[in-house]
């Protein structure tokens, strides 16, 4: 089946059959990805932030509010998604003034489609979901770094794209 993902607006996208033409699905992602700047904003609509991918018919999508889903490719079912970093392993992370508790970055992921596993490092953190299970790693490096939390750049934030090479992430 060849199809084309076209955006209907930053909410709103659908799948369309390129032999037929025909709408296949929509999905709106504006309750399942509202989101927050700071705690003290306004809540704002979720928009999609990128299309990461089709892994074993799942289309990957990263949202506006550090959520990855992923969708049913044939029905625009939603089949999981991803936010929130294990609890034992964002207590003692204050970035910023803020906790971490969602995943950084996810439109900076990369599917790695031989592995089965969408991978991000960004600054100072790393993660990685294994799409066979589902399970989530998380890591965090600042003492191996040496970088205040406070400090931390973003390697993505000038527009520079990961590549996935094997078992190598080039940032």
């Amino acid at each position: 089946m060849l199809i084309d993902i076209s955006f209907l607006n930053k909410q709103l996208f659908g799948v369309r059959s390129i032999e037929s033409g025909a709408l296949l699905w929509r999905y709106d992602v504006t309750e399942i990805a509202r989101w927050r700047q700071f705690p003290s904003d306004p809540e704002r609509p979720g928009e999609v932030r990128k299309f990461i991918g089709v892994w074993q018919d799942e289309l990957l999508v990263a949202l506006t509010n550090h959520t990855i889903i992923a969708l049913d490719i044939h029905t625009g079912a939603l089949k999981r998604k991803w936010r929130d970093v294990p609890e034992e392993k964002c207590q003692n992370i204050p970035f910023k003034g803020y906790q971490i508790v969602a995943i950084p970055y996810p439109e900076g992921a990369v599917l790695d489609s031989e592995g089965g596993k969408l991978v991000c490092a960004s600054g100072i953190f790393y993660w990685e979901i294994d799409l066979y299970t589902g399970a989530l790693l998380f890591e965090e490096f600042s003492a191996e770094f040496g970088t205040p939390l406070d400090k931390v750049q973003y390697s993505f934030a000038a527009g520079r794209i990961p590549v996935l090479s094997g078992d190598h992430l080039f940032l």
